[in-house]
């Protein structure tokens, strides 16, 4: 990247950590400065803005010094809105989901493996973040997400990253594109709303896992 490049990134902070943004930003600005990257190229922490439902919004710059009020919560329940008979997942980011410690090729996915490690993923943090699972009956979800119907386009693309702690380059793979999922989602649409921030399948906290719903 040249000198005087601007990028952005983005973090989604869950639970306990929202209280934390403060020095959250200040570990930022100072790692920064210290200097990240193969190269220790340094840089300039210029402002944060909040991604929400509503759209974007700023919230800090560091001349300001404060952060500004801003909703930390994701409304995830669907009450009043009509279920959708067909949703398209668009993944921007690798998906990788494993079985024996494999990632599985996209010949190998159906609706099924996707809906329960969503679900899965989110009760996980709920019961940490919140004191107890969203759901109970995993056996009645399980029941539903047999029913569902997929239609997949979605290729290999290889991910790879340097491990300072391993010393190593670590490729992590896994499938792209948009996969469509027809069927009676009702029970599925609070999930899967949320999954659009909380991200799903293996080295999501790296950012893997990413989509939007369509």
């Amino acid at each position: 990247m040249d000198t005087g490049a601007v990028f952005s990134f983005h973090v989604v902070l869950v639970g306990r950590a929202l209280a934390e943004l403060p020095l959250i930003t200040l570990a930022w600005r100072r790692a920064l400065a210290h200097g990240v990257g193969a190269g220790d190229g340094k840089a300039e922490l210029e402002r944060i803005v909040h991604c929400g439902e509503s759209g974007e919004t700023e919230i800090h710059r560091p001349d300001a010094g404060t952060i500004a009020p801003h909703q930390q919560t994701v409304d995830f329940q669907t009450n009043g809105l009509d279920a959708p008979s067909s949703l398209t997942l668009r993944f921007h980011t690798p998906l990788r989901l494993q079985q024996n410690g494999r990632a599985l090729p996209a010949e190998k996915l159906d609706a099924r493996v996707l809906l329960m490690a969503l679900v899965r993923r989110i009760n996980l943090l709920a019961e940490f973040h919140a004191g107890g699972p969203l759901l109970s009956d995993f056996s009645g979800l399980l029941a539903a997400s047999q029913t569902i119907h997929d239609c997949k386009d979605l290729q290999w693309r290889d991910w790879v990253r340097y491990s300072s702690r391993q010393q190593q380059k670590m490729t992590l793979g896994g499938v792209i594109g948009v996969w469509t999922m027809t069927g009676p989602l009702s029970p599925f649409l609070p999930y899967l709303r949320l999954g659009q921030w909380l991200h799903i399948g293996k080295e999501a906290s790296f950012g893997l896992g990413q989509y939007t719903l369509e």
